[in-house]
C-alpha cells in the first residue's frame, strides 16, 4: 500500500485485462457449474454500470457462449462505456423497468428462463453458493496476515473468502466494508450466521449509498492514481477511504500485517469523466 508500512494490496484487477477482479473469481465458481451442466447459454442481471455484466460479456465472449443481459434500465437511453462494450463483445441486452427487474431475486421467475433458454441463470453480482466458491482462493493468500480488509456489495466475495479462512482454520481478521446502505442488514446477517463471528467486522462505507461519490471520494481516487494505485469508485475507493479512516484512529499494534483486496471495476471509470 503506497506509504504505508506492514499494508498489502492484493492486486487482482491485474489478473486479466478484461476479466479480472473479484468477478473474475466468482465466474471460475460459476464456469464448474457450466461445463457439468446442458445448457445453451448464459443469462444475467446488471445495472448499466455493472461490474459483473462487463465481466460476464468478457467471459462469454471468450468462450464463444451466447449471453442474454437484463439489464435494469431502457433501451432509448444511450449507452453507458460498459453496456457499448458489452453489446461490441456480443452480448444481447433486453432492458427492463424497475419493477420488471425486480423480480431478478425470484427463483420462480429464474427458474423459467433456465427453462425457456436452456441457459444457465447467473444472479446479479454472481452472487450464490458457485460465486462463493469461486472466491475461497483469496484465503490462500489472506492467511498468513492479521486482517483482510475487503468491499461488499452482494456479500458473496466476502462469504466465499471466509469459507476459505475457515477451512484453512486461519487466525486472520475479515474486515467487510459495506458499500450498499442497508441500515445494517449485512452486519446482522453475519453476526448471526458467521462461524467466526469474533473474527468478522462489518463497517458502514456505502457514504450515502451504492454507487453515490462525494468531491472528498473523488479526490481520494485522484490521489491514489498519483501513488500508482488506481481505483473504481464503487467498490476499492470507498474501502480505501474506510481504511484510512481506521489507520487515523487505529489502536491496533503497528507491527500487525494487514492485506487490502482490490476487487477490480477499473472499467467503470471509462462510465464517469470525474477522475481525468
Amino acid at each position: 500500500m503506497p506509504g504505508m508500512c506492514g499494508v498489502d494490496v492484493l492486486r487482482t484487477d491485474l489478473v486479466h485485462p478484461l476479466l479480472s477482479g473479484n468477478k473474475a473469481l466468482k465466474l471460475a465458481g460459476w464456469w464448474q457449474r457450466y461445463t457439468n451442466g446442458q445448457y445453451q447459454k448464459i443469462i444475467t442481471f446488471g445495472g448499466p454500470y455493472s461490474n459483473h455484466v462487463h465481466a460476464t460479456a468478457a467471459f462469454a465472449y471468450a468462450l464463444d457462449i451466447p449471453l442474454l443481459c437484463l439489464i435494469r434500465g431502457y433501451a432509448q437511453v444511450e449507452l453507458t462505456p460498459t453496456l457499448q462494450e458489452c453489446r461490441n463483445w456480443g452480448a444481447q441486452l433486453q432492458f427492463l423497468d424497475r419493477r420488471a427487474y425486480a423480480a431478478r431475486y425470484d427463483l420462480i421467475f429464474q427458474q423459467q428462463l433456465a427453462e425457456q433458454h436452456q441457459a444457465l441463470v447467473i444472479p446479479e453480482g454472481g452472487a450464490g453458493v458457485e460465486g462463493e466458491l469461486g472466491c475461497r482462493s483469496v484465503a490462500d493468500f489472506a492467511q498468513h496476515y492479521d486482517q483482510l480488509w475487503l468491499a461488499a456489495g452482494s456479500g458473496a466475495t466476502a462469504q466465499g473468502v471466509e469459507q476459505g479462512l475457515q477451512q484453512l482454520r486461519a487466525t486472520t481478521n475479515l474486515v467487510v466494508v459495506n458499500v450498499v446502505a442497508d441500515q445494517g442488514a449485512l452486519a446482522q446477517h453475519w453476526k448471526a450466521t458467521a462461524a467466526r463471528a469474533d473474527k468478522v467486522r462489518v463497517l458502514d462505507g456505502a457514504l450515502g449509498g451504492f454507487a453515490k461519490q462525494t468531491p472528498e471520494l473523488i479526490a481520494l481516487i485522484k490521489r491514489y492514481d498519483q501513488l500508482g494505485l488506481p481505483l473504481d469508485p464503487v467498490y476499492t475507493a470507498k474501502l480505501v477511504h474506510a481504511f484510512e479512516q481506521y489507520q487515523l484512529s487505529r489502536s491496533a499494534s503497528a507491527s500487525q500485517k494487514i492485506l487490502l483486496l482490490h476487487s477490480g471495476g477499473l472499467q467503470g471509470r471509462a462510465d464517469r469523466q470525474a477522475y481525468t
